[in-house]
């Protein structure tokens, strides 16, 4: 042991956080140590309730790092975990913003604060802002790849950032844009040297089909044969292949994407079929996911397919949309900062449009209301509520 916080560090890597906390807690005060508060403060914070209250730990926390903040305004180790506290707070006040920014001023080669930034401002609705701030982010990431002689599989900061701003564009209503930049990331040759690598992970799991998720969302379906030529290929032996449920749901959505395009209902229902049955294959899948080092994006694996599995049940009971899409609806979370939402829309959008199919106007107006609180200003949301009102006229 070298210092007052390695007994801590060591308490959580055998213990758990709970005991770690009360390690922390003897040692937060420590002078010479300005990062045992804020190490105590991320061990304290319990998030938000559903009425988006915080908890007596997230309140304790805040004022912890306010503190060290008094005593070192630019500190951006402070600034950066102050912002954080509120990285999945129901509403995201200007000050975090504000914060954000003074992260990124206090270090702009930081390509951890620019991205920082621009979770923030996807999570306030500047989808413009975001993408520009991921932009940097990748930039920075890119620099550092090449000064440090670092292959991009080892550069999981880079696909971070990449994905999230496919998806800012997306949710800015540029989608042609967020094709484009999908596409790119999408592209990045896989290493085999690095099967296991946080980046290689990242481009099976996340980047590689990512713009055919972004296609599927288009309000504008887009041919099936685009769809199918921007579908990844097979994974190469040596790599996890338990990431290949997402492609395996992907396809049933599109089938039943297309198949409900032309009328062929029971199409559909064969498709929502072979979802489901993937959809139990992978739930059996957490031991393997731990091996393969992917358990968070397994666990985002699942809640892609589940929350198809509803919108397809939509499309095959249309009089019923509303309840399996309130399932849908009620299981949505807000975006993280390590990557955007597994779906680039609120779940309350499909159920806008189908309201406003039906011609259900106040209901679709309600439906968009209530989506732009988890994306804010979503380009896509602000045209269905548009034509909603137009309806309702």
């Amino acid at each position: 042991m070298n210092g007052p916080m390695d007994a801590p560090l060591a308490r959580a890597l055998v213990d758990g956080p709970e005991e770690a906390r009360k390690a922390w807690k003897a040692c937060k005060t420590w002078p010479r140590d300005p990062y045992a508060p804020l190490f105590y403060a991320m061990l304290l914070r319990d998030g938000f309730d559903d009425r988006g209250k915080p908890g007596e730990g997230q309140e304790e926390a805040v004022r912890l790092v306010d503190e060290v903040l008094k005593k070192r305004p630019g500190s951006q180790a402070a600034l950066f975990m102050r912002a954080l506290l509120d990285e999945v707070a129901p509403v995201i006040p200007p000050e975090t913003v504000e914060t954000a920014r003074r992260a990124v001023a206090a270090n702009p080669q930081s390509s951890s604060a620019h991205h920082l930034l621009g979770h923030f401002l996807f999570r306030t609705g500047d989808y413009r802002g975001a993408s520009a701030a991921f932009k940097k982010s990748e930039d920075l990431c890119v620099n550092w790849e090449k000064s440090e002689k670092v292959p991009r599989a080892l550069n999981d900061a880079y696909f971070r950032s990449a994905i999230y701003r496919a998806v800012s564009e997306f949710c800015a209503g540029r989608y042609k844009e967020a094709d484009r930049i999908a596409s790119a990331v999408a592209s990045v040759p896989l290493d085999k040297e690095y099967p296991l690598a946080p980046g290689t992970l990242l481009q099976i799991w996340e980047a590689r089909n990512l713009p055919v998720r972004l296609m599927l969302a288009n309000p504008d379906l887009p041919r099936q044969e685009y769809v199918l030529k921007a579908s990844p290929a097979p994974l190469p032996k040596g790599f996890p292949d338990l990431s290949n449920g997402m492609m395996a749901m992907l396809t049933q959505y599109m089938g039943a994407k297309y198949s409900l395009q032309q009328g062929a209902v029971s199409a559909v229902s064969a498709r929502f079929d072979k979802l489901s049955g993937i959809i139990r294959l992978l739930m059996d899948g957490a031991a393997t996911a731990r091996q393969q080092m992917s358990l968070s994006y397994w666990v985002r694996c699942l809640q892609l397919g589940n929350a198809y599995a509803m919108e397809i049940r939509a499309m095959m009971f249309p009089e019923s949309a509303n309840i399996w899409l309130s399932n849908a609806i009620r299981d949505q979370r807000f975006a993280s900062l390590l990557l955007p939402p597994v779906l680039p829309y609120p779940e309350e959008w499909i159920l806008a449009r189908a309201y406003l199919k039906a011609g259900k106007s106040k209901e679709s107006l309600e439906m968009c209301e209530q989506g732009l609180k988890r994306f804010p200003n979503h380009a896509g949301v602000l045209e269905t509520m548009k034509k909603a009102r137009a309806a309702a006229k």
